[in-house]
């Protein structure tokens, strides 16, 4: 069965009672023969099944490509009634599509992907070894905070020292003292927060580093994960894990717990324990 998010199944049914009311204004206005409240309309129309289509494009192409016919079909119905109104239809289509931009796409998810800087912390006895760098971006309630400290002290339980900062410009990009890195991404839009994006840019080639990913989201991780991975790889780094925690969705089946901490927790000290047989392998 496929997982429809939480906001998805309260917002598509409040969708389709706009549009069904915009619809009856746009059938009243045409028995009525006034063509600019029915362009108004019917531009309204088209603007939410375009948004729908946006916000449709990655979990549903072919479903969000039909949105998008869809959406052709009260503007060119105005159009050929009235050229003047379509044009006024699509520059209202043009306005609510933009507004649903400038609100989610820049708004909501501009501020989430904003960077955050953080110090350094430590886990582990001074100049310990094996050492791992743990670098992570978290905004909102500081989930990816709160797993990444348990897979250090997973990995600090086999004996590991273990550095844990925030995806910045103030990150360490010199990779030469550690022997693993991991990455903590949030998952936007269905794909990895900018900020941990961009820090691997900056670590340019990996040069065989061993790396675990760790993307978060509420049920739809699988994307940002390729995404992650597909860059890792292309760096030259070599992924040993790929894990996927859900905020909104059972973690049970998958992962052995419901606890994202504790999941953490047995994946950090599962990989330390098993540190050489993974070098030899």
């Amino acid at each position: 069965m496929t997982y429809v998010p939480r906001q998805w199944r309260v917002a598509f049914p409040i969708v389709f009672v706009i549009l069904i009311v915009l619809a009856a204004v746009l059938v009243l206005a045409l028995q009525h023969g006034t063509l600019w409240p029915a362009a108004a309309a019917g531009g309204a129309i088209a603007g939410l099944l375009l948004a729908t289509s946006w916000a449709l494009r990655h979990f549903a192409p072919s479903l969000s490509w039909l949105f998008v016919g869809a959406a052709s079909v009260p503007a060119a119905f105005v159009w050929l009634m009235s050229p003047g109104a379509g044009l006024g239809g699509i520059a209202v289509a043009a306005a609510v599509f933009s507004l649903w931009v400038l609100i989610y796409d820049l708004g909501v998810t501009a501020r989430a992907n904003a960077e955050v800087v953080s110090e350094i912390v430590s886990l582990g006895a001074e100049g310990g070894t094996p050492r791992a760098l743990i670098v992570y971006h978290s905004t909102h309630g500081g989930f990816q905070r709160s797993i990444q400290r348990a897979f250090a002290e997973g990995l600090q339980s086999q004996g590991w020292r273990v550095d844990l900062t925030t995806a910045s410009r103030m990150a360490p990009t010199n990779l030469s003292a550690y022997e693993l890195l991991v990455v903590g991404a949030p998952s936007y839009n269905w794909e990895p927060a900018r900020p941990v994006l961009a820090y691997l840019a900056r670590l340019g080639t990996l040069k065989g580093c061993r790396v675990v990913l760790v993307v978060s989201g509420g049920g739809m991780t699988d994307r940002a994960l390729r995404i992650l991975r597909a860059r890792v790889e292309h760096a030259g780094g070599r992924v040993l894990d790929g894990i996927e925690l859900w905020t909104t969705r059972a973690n049970a089946e998958r992962l052995g717990a419901r606890d994202p901490r504790e999941i953490m927790r047995r994946r950090g000290a599962q990989l330390g324990s098993e540190w050489e047989r993974l070098l030899r392998a």
